[in-house]
């Protein structure tokens, strides 16, 4: 930033802290000539009590410099202390004389690389502040789940449990569960090893109709608070006793505060995507989950078939096609966690 001196225009008018009064008499020029004046010093206004405040504390301590600032201004401590986080986090070779305050205050959390390339765009681009706030939200959104969650830590889990349906009577015509696929018992999928989970984390866990009331206890049993749910409608239906049902939920729970990072990615609560082959969840949910959570390390629990970038797998049945002798293990990103066909959509 470049400097300037805090002076009064040289005009002849009257300059208070709270007025400018200009003679009659100023030309066109002049008046050109005074906001250049005055208004980069009101811009830098803000910079200059921040800058003010850190060093004074800096020098004679926190509670020594306040009880000094108390002399000088009778400003809000709120309004003080933005003024010095601002300046401290945002640091002189990195502001732009060009934008003001407000067009800082939206960069401050970011990296300071990513400071400067930010404000260079609003530069550019003559973005407001408020524009650059929405820019930057993603982005500090981003550092601050970096901060937050450590290497090896999840913050997102996908869940379809291989779930056993023994305490539920079947339709005429549908075999059992067992017949296709391992499943484990209530009590073995409520008490299996979990990985590492981020004090803020996101839940998404696949249930039929029949078995929300198990669902609901997993949640429970895995430390999470139930939020809402999506409805993936299958269109084909499916064998029931009570309707022919069409549909299975994917709820969704947290742990702590972990709202979606991305209010855009947003979409309806009821998906209408065609099944396929038993047991395949369609790519367009985990799409969503991708959308609506892009920072953090994710895992798929009881991963089947090839993973996707940016995923690992948690399972003890089958690791690149070969059974892993009960052991709860990390299948790397983009394993393929290969196991039989199962079925996990009965709707009863």
């Amino acid at each position: 930033m470049k400097t300037c001196a805090l002076t009064p225009p040289t005009t002849g008018g009257k300059f208070t802290p709270t007025s400018l009064t200009l003679p009659a008499k100023l030309s066109e020029a002049e008046w050109v000539d005074v906001g250049r004046k005055i208004v980069p010093q009101a811009q830098a206004a803000q910079f200059w009590v921040g800058d003010w405040l850190n060093f004074g504390i800096r020098k004679f301590g926190n509670r020594r410099a306040y009880e000094l600032i108390r002399q000088v201004t009778k400003l809000k401590p709120d309004t003080l202390y933005q003024y010095r986080r601002v300046a401290e986090r945002v640091k002189p070779v990195h502001r732009v004389q060009d934008l003001n305050f407000f067009h800082h205050r939206a960069v401050e959390n970011l990296p300071p690389e990513k400071q400067s390339e930010l404000l260079a765009r609003a530069v550019k681009e003559d973005l407001d502040s408020r524009a650059l706030d929405r820019l930057a939200k993603p982005l500090k959104r981003a550092v601050d789940v970096a901060l937050k969650v450590s290497s090896g830590t999840f913050r997102v889990l996908y869940a379809d449990p291989p779930w056993k349906y023994q305490d539920h009577p079947l339709p005429r015509g549908v075999s059992l569960v067992e017949h296709h696929y391992p499943t484990m018992s209530l009590d073995d999928i409520c008490g299996m090893t979990l990985p590492e989970i981020a004090a803020d984390a996101v839940l998404f866990l696949w249930a039929t109709n029949p078995l929300l009331p198990e669902a609901f206890q997993v949640i429970t049993a895995w430390k999470f608070t139930y939020k809402t749910s999506f409805v993936w409608d299958k269109v084909k239906p499916n064998f029931g006793y009570y309707n022919r049902a069409n549909h299975e939920h994917l709820l969704l729970a947290t742990r702590g505060n972990c709202t979606p990072d991305n209010a855009a990615a947003l979409v309806d609560s009821v998906q209408s995507i065609e099944k396929t082959e038993h047991s395949r969840k369609p790519e367009r949910f985990r799409e969503l989950i991708d959308a609506m959570y892009p920072y953090g390390e994710r895992v798929e629990l009881f991963a089947l078939g090839k993973l996707p970038a940016g995923w690992v797998g948690w399972g003890n049945e089958f690791v690149g096609g070969r059974e892993s002798d009960g052991e709860w293990m990390l299948l790397p990103n983009g394993a393929d966690a290969t196991a039989p066909t199962c079925v996990r959509e009965l709707n009863f």
